[in-house]
């Protein structure tokens, strides 16, 4: 198994799904994860201040995700580069829709 293989690199193998998944969508895996086991813990009362500077800094948290997975989208492309994906096959070819 070489990392870069000198015939072009048609259907991706299995662990190059798990590594494109994992690029793509492990931050958000892990986080969300973390906030519904944070969720099943009792809880405790939050004060006013506090909710309304979180209220405040939910635009600024999507601006840093879509940021992160603008990122994370260019990673993605250079690791399918590396391993010699064909971006020029025919996208209904292999999924047999059409």
């Amino acid at each position: 198994m070489c990392l870069h293989p000198s015939k072009s690199l048609s259907p991706l193998k299995w662990f190059d799904i798990f590594i494109v998944t994992v690029l793509m969508f492990g931050e958000f895996i892990i986080r969300s994860t973390q906030q519904f086991m944070a969720s099943l813990s009792p809880s405790t009362l939050t004060n006013f201040a506090e909710t309304r500077t979180n209220v405040a800094s939910d635009g600024a948290a999507y601006s840093s995700n879509f940021t992160f997975q603008l990122m994370m989208l260019g990673i993605t492309f250079l690791y399918l580069l590396i391993r010699n994906y064909d971006f020029k096959q025919d996208l209904y070819a292999g999924a047999g829709l059409f």
